[in-house]
């Protein structure tokens, strides 16, 4: 699995903010400190094995999904396995190398579910052959709905794109699920938006799964995501 830089993946991309967003220079080639430290922990390939890829892969469109993916739980493996089924496409993720929430409001954030080289590892264990990582900022959080749509789609050919129904971007969280549907339409991306994994009659969330283990419900949280749980010191 390769996993590139935002701007990596928005090169020589023309659309307002595609790139140049505060990436943080490091000994990473320009990634943050949070994705060298997955990258030397996980044993995931980064920018310079693009230089070994296929050719042929390198070719195809893309079918991708983007969030943060806090968890990776049911109901965002949905979309990643939908990706990954998309026949004629390399399947990808755009995600984040730090929770925009522990950026917007570090007093309040609860911690993320589990790091990022564990996201990365489970990303490629479900078939990812790429991930993009925002370098995540306050200047990037004032970046309008439409132009992040616009980075997304404007470099590589993205043919498929699977977003949740809750899913929101841009400045103030503009731009919902449906508005991504109908910008992607009209270059010719085709988006499919999931409706939400149930589990007791209610939705699988981040949030639900963080309560539940603050509450001691450890089972519970284990089903959500579908796997064991295992905390961090």
């Amino acid at each position: 699995m390769r996993v590139i830089s935002w701007d990596e993946f928005t090169a020589g991309n023309n659309s307002p903010n595609a790139g140049g967003t505060g990436a943080r220079q490091s000994a990473c080639g320009g990634l943050s400190p949070e994705f060298c430290s997955a990258k030397l922990h996980a044993g995931i390939e980064g920018p310079e094995s693009q230089r070994e890829a296929s050719p042929l892969m390198n070719e195809l469109p893309l079918a991708l999904t983007v969030g943060v993916f806090d968890g990776l739980h049911l109901g965002h493996q949905k979309l990643v396995r939908r990706v990954c089924a998309q026949a004629g496409c390399e399947p990808a993720v755009v995600t984040f190398a730090q929770n925009p929430a522990a950026v917007m409001r570090p007093d309040v954030f609860p911690g993320d579910l589990f790091s990022l080289d564990e996201k990365l590892a489970l990303l490629r264990a479900l078939g990812v052959s790429l991930v993009a990582l925002i370098d995540f900022s306050r200047d990037f959080s004032t970046i309008r709905g439409r132009d992040f749509l616009a980075a997304l789609l404007g470099g590589r050919k993205v043919a498929f794109v699977a977003l949740g129904e809750n899913f929101r971007c841009g400045r103030g969280a503009e731009t919902d699920a449906l508005a991504a549907r109908a910008f992607a339409g009209e270059r010719g991306t085709e988006v499919w938006i999931a409706e939400p994994v149930m589990d007791g009659g209610l939705p699988i969330s981040s949030s639900r799964i963080r309560r539940a283990l603050a509450e001691g419900r450890t089972d519970e949280a284990e089903r959500l995501l579908g796997r064991p749980y295992s905390a961090r010191g």
